[in-house]
């Protein structure tokens, strides 16, 4: 998508409109307009009350510790697929938007245009699932990207034809002059009723017991060397479940994390608190990481350091954290790439639970579209297990439901090629008033059924709190 040109910040509409005109009649073949405009710094939900809610599709992805948030509404261009090609389709279309678009900048607007994808956890998804597209990316209509000292909107929208782009040129002057408005106010919701949870119903415990056990058989035996397995917790509210709410309530939570939310429009929103980063590009440099291996906070300083260490220490939760790091670098290596990491993990600290961390990065070529890496770190050991191929089959096994969206890639690369993918885990997805977690553990040599369903149970009860 080319920027054809910048100009100086817009004093009125009529200028706008004569800068668009002037743009178009000199790239007669644009089929698609990405338009991005300067902003003081939001708040994304601030922002996204103007843009939409979340009965819209949409994309929302916040890092509340670093102040940096996308907010993306409603498409522009759609494209939703399945099957073994996806992320290659996926990247085909994004390069043909690219090719028939045009972007304009005005100064200060840098952050351009964003695709939001979403990919299921397998690259079919069964008819007993929720209804989620296996794949799904889209060109925002609206977007609002937010940095700490500054924020951009970028309105992207089809050229029907040479003089229908003025109404949409008219809406677009109207949200951005609402949002240089309102750009001061602090997120908050109107007055709710209180809710509470009327039914939960998990699935069996001993139903995960002996999938554990026959994770451990299966590696015993030399066909596994790790398997991952999750829980799945279905509860029912008194009344229906704000979206915007949720995402207010992880960000103060889970400050170290990224909040995230994808919604098709149809009545589903997948949203969490992931601390997991698949993959990421800016300016040429991949990063990625190996999350693996965790144990509880402790109550006290004291006790919490002494988690920590023991952790470290642990050579059951070592070994599972030492499989996702050679994946991650064996995989960026059959890329061509050279990744850079340290021998021995750190402690990544989070409210309710600290995780082994390895930080990986490697100079990705510009030739190599971040969608290409993320279809082959996906599924990474620490939510599958390894060899790829036998986890998969025996998560379709064991677990007695399906993952869909859970554990899976969601996240969008900009018009430059820079872009962020997230693991969909600390997830839930919303229907009115029900909604669907699911949390999972990795079993190696030494796991035990019990503790791994403690585990496990950790991590739905903190996600849950948070829903209502």
């Amino acid at each position: 998508m080319a920027v054809l040109s910048t100009v100086p910040s817009l004093q009125s509409f009529s200028e706008l409109l004569a800068w668009v005109r002037s743009a178009l009649d000199a790239t007669p073949t644009a089929r698609l307009l990405s338009l991005s405009l300067p902003l003081p710094p939001l708040d994304p939900l601030v922002a996204w009350g103007v843009l939409g809610s979340s009965r819209d599709r949409h994309y929302y992805q916040e890092r509340p510790a670093t102040q940096e948030a996308i907010v993306a509404v409603g498409p522009a261009a759609l494209l939703e697929l399945n099957g073994p090609q996806r992320f290659q389709q996926a990247q085909t279309f994004i390069n043909a938007c690219l090719t028939q678009g045009l972007r304009l900048q005005a100064e200060g607007a840098t952050l351009g245009p964003s695709f939001c994808c979403s990919f299921s956890f397998f690259e079919d998804v069964t008819a007993a699932a929720p209804t989620v597209a296996p794949a799904t990316v889209f060109l925002p209509r609206w977007q609002v990207r937010c940095q700490a000292d500054r924020s951009v909107l970028t309105a992207s929208f089809a050229i029907a034809d040479r003089e229908g782009y003025r109404q949409r040129l008219e809406e677009v002057w109207q949200v951005y002059r609402h949002l240089q408005a309102i750009a001061p106010q602090p997120f908050q919701l109107p007055p709710l009723r209180p809710n509470r949870w009327i039914e939960q119903q998990a699935s069996d415990p001993q139903v995960f017991r002996a999938g554990v056990e026959t994770v451990l058989a299966e590696i015993a035996a030399g066909r596994l060397h790790k398997g991952v397995l999750a829980r799945c917790l279905e509860a029912t509210a008194e009344s229906a479940i704000v979206p915007e709410g949720v995402l207010d309530r992880l960000r103060q939570r889970f400050a170290d994390c990224a909040i995230f939310s994808c919604g098709d429009g149809r009545g589903s929103v997948f949203l969490g608190a992931t601390p997991e980063r698949l993959a990421a590009v800016e300016s040429g440099q991949l990063v990625t990481e190996a999350l693996a291996g965790s144990a509880p906070r402790g109550e006290t300083a004291a006790a919490d350091q002494a988690l920590g260490q023991a952790l470290q220490a642990n050579p059951k939760e070592l070994q599972e954290h030492q499989l996702v790091a050679q994946f991650i670098r064996q995989t960026l290596n059959d890329l061509g790439l050279e990744p850079r990491l340290s021998d021995r993990p750190q402690l990544r600290r989070l409210s309710n639970i600290q995780h082994l961390h390895t930080p990986i990065a490697a100079p990705l070529p510009a030739d190599l579209p971040l969608l290409d890496v993320v279809a082959q770190l996906h599924p990474t050991p620490a939510v599958a297990g390894l060899p790829k191929q036998a986890a998969e089959q025996a998560i379709r096994r064991l677990e007695p439901f399906e993952r869909s969206l859970y554990a899976a890639p969601v996240g969008w690369v900009d018009d430059q090629g820079n872009g962020e993918f997230l693991v969909g885990i600390r997830s839930a997805l919303i229907q009115g008033n029900r909604v669907r977690l699911c949390a999972g553990a990795g079993i190696v040599p030494g796991s035990q059924p019990d503790r791994e369903l403690i585990e496990v149970d950790l991590k739905l009860q903190a996600m849950l709190g948070a829903l209502i």
